[in-house]
């Protein structure tokens, strides 16, 4: 039964990717087809589940084979959910970089269609945790629905108008998803006691701090021509 929770993840994940691709006009421009896009999906999410398991064989966490607890767990037990978003961060890179495709722009729309599918993923684990353990899903869920309304809403449409340039989207996805997870690590380590540091948290923290960097890089000559105005 909790496979039903990575299946239902998926098909929202690929419908989101279908939605932002299908009538991209960058995409049309570099011949990039709904089938190249897909391609490029399921090759991220193969390369996620190969270093989830590098990093769980090099940094040994809690075994566990609930393939939910595995993905949306608070104590980031096999890394899958990070894995997954580095492991797509190196396929767009290496891919674009090879084919000359538009990597910020790839990096956009996985990052939206990742997070549309990330608050149901939490929400239906509920069904399958214990009831002591249900706050630590509620609360990322709910920020992700929160966030989902406002990329949807508001991001993507300042993206496509040109008003933010091409790579915010991610960059403000790895800024988002870094920060409520390393949140929502400190809450559960806080209500039980524990103090040991993890190594996932670190990796969190560089998350975030390529996400911020990257933004400030992709909008630096936004930034810069409001200052002169200023001036």
């Amino acid at each position: 039964m909790q496979l039903l929770v990575v299946v239902f993840c998926l098909i929202i994940f690929f419908y989101s990717l279908y939605i932002l691709g299908k009538d991209d006009h960058v995409f049309i421009r570099k011949n990039l087809s709904l089938e190249q896009l897909f391609d490029i999906a399921f090759i991220g999410i193969f390369t996620g589940i190969i270093l989830a398991n590098i990093l769980s064989f090099v940094f040994p966490t809690v075994k566990d084979m609930n393939i939910v607890v595995r993905l949306f767990s608070p104590t980031g037990a096999g890394f899958s959910l990070i894995s997954i978003i580095l492991g797509y961060m190196l396929v767009l890179f290496l891919i674009g970089k090879y084919r000359k495709l538009p990597i910020a722009r790839l990096s956009d729309f996985f990052s939206l269609a990742l997070l549309s599918a990330l608050p149901v993923g939490y929400f239906l684990s509920i069904l399958f945790i214990k009831r002591s353990d249900i706050i630590y899903y509620i609360i990322p869920g709910i920020i992700y629905l929160v966030s989902q309304v406002f990329f949807w809403r508001f991001l993507l449409e300042r993206v496509i108008s040109g008003k933010l340039r091409d790579g915010s989207l991610c960059s403000f996805f790895l800024v988002v998803f870094s920060v409520v997870s390393f949140f929502v690590h400190l809450f559960y380590k806080f209500t039980h006691a524990i103090k040991q540091i993890k190594v996932d948290e670190f990796i969190l923290i560089g998350i975030f701090l390529c996400g911020l960097l990257f933004l400030l890089y992709t909008n630096r000559g936004q930034i810069l021509r409001r200052r002169f105005n200023k001036t």
